[in-house]
């Protein structure tokens, strides 16, 4: 994917914010079934890399992945996981 591409620190291309772009163009034209892609935006929103940091958004697109993937998948796991975290900092003052 593309998107990996310009993700990969240490790549002659890494550019995080064309990777954002193209994490999303995957996750929005793909009507959910592309999780990992949500999963990475997500992390992205919540680290503040290739975009603002947004924790909001980063749930929003965490319950997103929740809604299509299924019970037992290891992204699943993951994204329930980065969600709690996410949960936990959005509270703090």
């Amino acid at each position: 994917m593309l998107a990996d591409r310009y993700n990969l620190r240490g790549s002659s291309v890494y550019e995080p914010a064309a990777a954002h772009h193209w994490y999303r163009v995957v996750a929005e034209s793909r009507s959910g079934s592309a999780p990992r892609a949500m999963l990475t935006l997500a992390r992205q929103y919540r680290d503040g890399e290739g975009t603002d940091r947004d924790l909001e958004r980063a749930q929003e697109w965490l319950h997103r992945l929740l809604e299509t993937t299924a019970q037992n998948s290891t992204l699943r796991r993951e994204a329930e996981d980065l969600l709690r975290e996410v949960q936990e900092e959005y509270r703090k003052p």
